[in-house]
């Protein structure tokens, strides 16, 4: 970097530590991350998942947006019942999905 460029920070608005793989990378090419979270995650009332779960045979498809989605899922249901396919909604979330056994890229089947 010209000794006269002047960087700003970078700020990350999604929830990881300072050592996280964004922060990480960014002060791999010389940045300096702002931790700044936008999004925080939290347990909610378990109750409509419990519900749902119960009914999961009778389902399609289950989508999974986030990480932590599957997450909070696969703590109460191990594996997809037979006949019921998983897709995921972007490639991170996609990633976590087949470190668990699953499929789950976009259009997945």
């Amino acid at each position: 970097m010209s000794a006269g460029l002047q960087i700003k920070p970078v700020v990350v608005t999604r929830a990881e530590s300072s050592d996280g793989p964004l922060s990480r990378e960014l002060r791999s090419l010389g940045l300096r991350a702002l931790l700044w979270p936008a999004v925080s995650v939290t347990t909610a009332d378990l109750g409509p998942l419990s519900a749902a779960l119960a009914a999961v045979t009778s389902f399609g498809w289950i989508v999974f947006a986030s990480r932590h989605a599957v997450a909070a899922v696969l703590e109460r249901l191990p594996a997809a019942p037979e006949g019921v396919r998983v897709a995921a909604v972007g490639q991170a979330t996609a990633q976590v999905l087949r470190q668990r056994g699953l499929a789950g890229g976009p259009g997945a089947g």
